[in-house]
């Protein structure tokens, strides 16, 4: 129904906003763990899709709202925390004791996740590097590439990783 009458969604958790999204955006590509969860909870009319799809099932029990946990709020429940994926990225003792808040992982999409904020720094690093060895490619030593790089996103009033989508 959401899907249906909004053009923005928010997503909330024990009482916080973890994601926050064009509709069309939040739908293809949720960013945290909890919307994913959400999302793939919603039916589909389809009995071949709906047998085929993976549905992401919670654990544990919900925490109070009146005394949270510390860090993201979801960290209890989560399953890459749960699966070891957030440790294996590094980022599992800042989900149990730092909240993140909501950041920009895409061009108005925010969602408070320490792990999808990894995710996103380092594809924007990828698209950098890529860029960076596009230039050298040109005849453009990696330094001067960057430079170009940081020149050519303050001209624009964009960040670096949106320059280098650019070129």
């Amino acid at each position: 129904m959401v899907r249906h009458i909004c053009d923005r969604v928010a997503v909330m958790y024990l009482g916080v906003i973890v994601e926050l999204a064009d509709r069309d955006e939040l739908y293809e590509k949720p960013q945290h763990p909890y919307t994913q969860a959400l999302l793939s909870a919603v039916p589909v009319p389809d009995p071949r899709k709906e047998r085929a799809r993976k549905r992401t099932i919670l654990v544990g029990d919900v925490p109070s709202p009146i005394n949270p946990p510390s860090g993201c709020r979801f960290h209890p429940r989560c399953p890459a925390v749960a699966s070891g994926a957030a440790a294996a990225a590094g980022v599992e003792e800042r989900c149990r004791g730092q909240d993140l808040g909501l950041l920009e992982l895409r061009p108005n999409h925010y969602a408070a996740c320490h792990l999808a904020a990894l995710e996103t720094r380092v594809a924007e690093r990828q698209t950098i590097v890529r860029a960076v060895a596009a230039l050298s490619a040109q005849g453009v030593d990696d330094s001067r590439a960057y430079a170009q790089l940081r020149s050519l996103a303050m001209s624009w009033q964009v960040s670096v990783e949106q320059a280098a989508r650019r070129i």
